[in-house]
């Protein structure tokens, strides 16, 4: 079983891959922080301009999807 991000991403289980500073997030605990902080803010101001119906609507229609 492949479990790789770009695996994941393939199979639409995950939006995106958040980049990790040089050499791993265990090198750059702030820089690692400030990436996820980032794609936090963008993607929950994404999210917050979809009705919640339609959210989990797109929601329940991709985790079906997942595997075929």
């Amino acid at each position: 079983m492949k479990v790789s991000a770009k695996e994941l991403i393939k199979i639409n289980v995950i939006d995106e891959i958040i980049k990790e500073p040089s050499g791993g997030a265990h090198r750059d605990y702030a820089a690692a922080a400030a990436n996820i902080k980032s794609s936090l803010i963008d993607n929950l101001q994404k999210i917050g301009t979809i009705e919640i119906n339609d959210l989990l609507e797109r929601r329940y229609q991709r985790l079906i999807t997942i595997g075929k």
